[in-house]
């Protein structure tokens, strides 16, 4: 038995599907929990192996995983729907009622007899939501809700669905209330966030851990064209996802990326990678797969869905971008017992470069401070050399020296050849870095006048008594 590794994917498309291929074998230490992927009813109740004869993304990355790790058991749970928008996570868009104009919603009766429904693919934001049409099934639930309002009802056939909205027979199920004209909140099956929040509980306790270890996120196709508030729904469901229990200071996410407009023929899928991308680098727990710059054209069985062995390469993808680390590898919580260091080296000489002239005639460039590592977004190591020129190494192996590389200036602002011009210079300390952006504590110096000494002009320099050969360094 190895170290339980838990991997929760959702989705729309890619996580679904599950073509026929015989080219693979899932490795025998994967796992897969047993729920319906597509009813937010159905909670699960153990793991089972994933098939051989089909392949799935995560199936394919847990075995990707546990090939790289032989010391990690991968369990998996998938919550997923193809054709599913963003409101569909985080629980339903809000429209006008009553009315069956554009971002709208009515009824043919009362909230407690009414047999049929109109609902607008344009919500009261004027967000087109066509993943609400897609994919309809009859028995499963529609509910509006106003307030402390709510009124469930039993899809029974779809009556007309065009691209301006949608009407369904139905059958009251409960409700209490009123509705009011107004705002409502339409929601329908499945509520991923309610599957969530019953499943995945149970999944972790059948695979003995108490956390997620990793989030597969890819969606986004059906959002590509219509979806100006993508970003903050997106923030809304993964400040939900922080805020469980099972949510640990190890969690990781990876964002998938999607079919390429050259691929697809349509001008927003490049728009919704790069919108994907740049979520990816909000946050340092996140990374991108970056399946339109790295898959091929033929790993696409259409625009949205990728081939059986279009599978097997986004996994190996998926295992370059985010391989996670060794099983034991200490966590970011706890105490420090030991510390192993390297062989001392020397951080910096630069004694040749006039920029960095001194006083006294020589060269050099010296550290201002104790350097000062931190990690990037894409969890590249730095250590930052804090002098006024703000030079920086790379680190990719701390024990290594022969790896480091010298980046700089980070920080450059136009200033003479000559070791004078400090005035309105930055000093970074305490560098530490939030998504993309880099931020550091900061040392700044000013000086109101220059002083020419050994012939050498240009030293910064503080005249306080207005004498012009009394002046202090």
């Amino acid at each position: 038995m190895g170290a339980p590794f838990f991997i929760l994917a959702t989705g729309q498309d890619n996580i679904v599907n599950r073509p026929a291929y015989s080219g693979w074998s899932p490795n025998a230490r994967v796992k897969m929990w047993n729920n319906v992927i597509d009813n937010d009813t159905s909670v699960g109740s153990g793991y089972v192996s994933p098939p051989n004869n089909f392949i799935d993304f995560v199936a394919a990355y847990a075995s990707k995983i546990a090939e790289a790790d032989t010391n990690k058991d991968v369990y998996y749970a998938r919550y997923a729907r193809s054709g599913k928008d963003l409101n569909f996570w985080f629980g339903g868009p809000q429209f006008s009622y009553p009315g069956m104009g554009t971002g709208q919603v009515a009824l043919n009766y009362s909230p407690e007899t009414a047999t049929q429904i109109y609902v607008s693919q344009t919500d009261f934001l004027g967000i087109r939501r066509p993943g609400m049409a897609d994919d309809i099934r009859v028995g499963e639930s529609i509910w509006i809700k106003q307030g402390a309002s709510s009124y469930r009802y039993q899809i029974g056939g779809i009556v007309e669905s065009n691209s301006e909205g949608f009407g369904l027979n139905m059958d009251y199920v409960s409700g209490s209330g009123g509705l009011v004209p107004g705002t409502v909140q339409v929601e329908m099956q499945p509520r991923f966030l309610s599957q969530i929040e019953n499943s995945v509980p149970a999944a972790l306790a059948a695979a003995g851990v108490a956390t997620v270890d990793l989030i597969v996120w890819w969606q986004g196709e059906a959002d590509a064209d219509h979806n100006t508030r993508y970003e903050i729904e997106f923030e809304f469901i993964m400040s939900y996802f922080k805020g469980k229990s099972w949510w640990g200071p190890n969690t990781r996410v990876l964002i998938c990326g999607i079919n390429k407009s050259g691929n697809t023929g349509n001008p927003t899928s490049d728009y919704q990678n790069s919108r994907l991308s740049a979520l990816a680098a909000v946050s340092g727990d996140r990374r991108y797969m970056d399946t339109a710059g790295n898959l091929s054209p033929l790993a696409w069985a259409d625009a949205t869905k990728l081939t059986a062995a279009g599978y097997s390469s986004a996994a190996n993808l998926a295992l370059t971008t985010y391989n996670p680390p060794p099983s034991g590898t200490p966590s970011q919580t706890g105490t420090i017992t030991s510390i192993t260091c390297g062989p001392s080296i020397q951080i910096l000489d630069i004694t040749n470069n006039p920029a960095h002239q001194y006083f006294g005639g020589g060269y050099g460039l010296w550290i201002d401070g104790p350097p000062h590592p931190y990690k990037d977004h894409t969890g590249t190591t730095y250590l930052m050399v804090k002098h006024s020129e703000n030079y920086r190494y790379r680190v990719p192996n701390w024990n290594n020296s022969g790896t480091w590389v010298l980046e700089g200036p980070t920080m450059l602002s136009a200033r003479s050849t000559i070791e004078s011009y400090y005035n309105n210079r930055q000093w970074l300390y305490g560098v530490w870095a939030n998504g993309a952006n880099i931020y550091a504590l900061t040392h700044h110096e000013w000086y109101r006048n220059t002083y020419t000494a050994n012939g050498i002009p240009g030293f910064n320099a503080l005249n306080v008594t207005g004498n012009p050969s009394d002046f202090k360094l």
